[in-house]
């Protein structure tokens, strides 16, 4: 027979064990996603019936920002407060035409993820081909996850007898202010934009990644 270990039944010290958690959520996770539309300045467009259409998105730190495309052919994305939102659908008769939550857009749907969907519309900047409305129409119907959810092309009839009959571009941002030429410097300017761009968005991710570790270890010390 060969050698057997003595049982031991004295009290065992219990051994803390550290539960496996899902790390935490991206402080740029979509949270909410928004389809806005508001009259375009121009008084001729305007009575005509013409519209600007933007995306309003608020991310898991709770920061809102509009992404819109303007006639200079770039996205524009700023931070605006909800009050910014709610004097602009009182004031300037802005419409909510559709909002979807976090359960209705794909999972780990993030503000990079939105920033480089919209981004590929920027270029040139066609009334009818090109405009506002194609680029928030397909970043959104590119995030929602049901297809019932998707949005149609806004104004697409009007956008292309304006484009027949020699109308300029949908030069309305959503600050009211004018923003929209053709930018100086040439392909230089460009350069220099898309440079301080990519070291905007690589600052981002630094500090997102950061935030996530943060979080992680203070969960982690919670649990000892």
């Amino acid at each position: 027979m060969g050698n057997r270990q003595p049982v031991s039944f004295g009290h065992r010290e219990p051994q803390k064990k550290f539960r496996s958690r899902s790390p935490p959520p991206s402080p740029t996770r979509i949270e909410r996603l928004e389809l806005w539309s508001s009259p375009l300045e121009n008084s001729v467009a305007a009575a005509a019936g013409g519209l600007h259409s933007y995306l309003v998105v608020r991310t898991h730190n709770y920061t809102t920002q509009i992404f819109e495309k303007l006639g200079d052919g770039l996205v524009h994305i700023r931070k605006v407060s909800r009050q910014e939102m709610q004097n602009k659908r009182n004031g300037n008769k802005a419409q909510l035409l559709s909002s979807a939550g976090r359960k209705d857009l794909k999972s780990h749907m993030s503000l990079r993820t939105l920033k480089r969907w919209a981004r590929s519309h920027e270029g040139k900047y066609d009334i009818h081909k090109s405009n506002c409305h194609r680029m928030a129409s397909d970043v959104w119907n590119r995030a929602v996850k049901d297809k019932s959810l998707h949005v149609a092309v806004l104004q697409l009839r009007l956008s292309y007898w304006a484009k027949a009959l020699g109308f300029g571009a949908s030069q309305q941002s959503v600050q009211g202010e004018a923003r929209v030429g053709q930018l100086a410097g040439g392909r230089q300017q460009d350069k220099e934009a898309k440079k301080k761009r990519d070291k905007e968005e690589l600052d981002e991710l630094r500090r997102e990644v950061k935030e996530r570790i943060r979080r992680y270890e203070r969960e982690r010390a919670l649990l000892r």
